[in-house]
């Protein structure tokens, strides 16, 4: 579960396996491949972006970045 900047939260299921994370945000389920990074784990797909390193994340959509912390 991360909750972000401005009231926004969201759950993230990562699955190694797969290489792809499920994304539930806004009443909605998302699957996001994973994409290369250099630093931290980063899962692409439809204009939103997830970005993670350690207990932080960065959610992209929408040209808007929320920065997200674990909860």
């Amino acid at each position: 579960h991360y909750e972000c900047a401005g009231g926004t939260h969201f759950e993230l299921t990562l699955f190694p396996d797969t290489k792809a994370a499920f994304l539930q945000l806004d009443g909605k389920s998302i699957r996001l491949p994973r994409f290369v990074s250099v630093t931290g784990t980063r899962y692409r797909w439809d204009g939103i972006t997830i970005w993670i390193k350690g207990e932080r994340a960065t959610l992209r959509r929408a040209g808007k970045r929320i920065e997200c912390k674990a909860n």
